[in-house]
């Protein structure tokens, strides 16, 4: 999702790790409001695999746009957790 972000992203883009008790959140984001396809990726691409993976091995994850806000934010932001057995 960061690389996502950097490569896609047309202005800056932020990551944030949230420790809860026995599981991990990770955030990604950034001013590029498009979000991205979860589907199954062509196996001939040379990318697009990224997302695909995270969705098959995370215990959650999604996605939402942005819409314009009062101090100029928008884009999308993208999360995952992992769960601590």
């Amino acid at each position: 999702m960061a690389t996502n972000a950097y490569r896609y992203a047309q202005g800056h883009a932020s990551l944030r790790l949230n420790w809860a008790p026995r599981r991990l959140r990770v955030t990604v984001r950034d001013s590029n409001p498009e979000l991205p396809s979860v589907l199954a990726p062509d196996p001939d691409a040379d990318g697009g695999r990224g997302l695909f993976l995270l969705d098959l091995f995370s215990d959650r994850c999604g996605g939402y746009a942005l819409g314009e806000e009062p101090f100029g934010l928008s884009g999308k932001l993208m999360w995952f957790e992992l769960a601590a057995k």
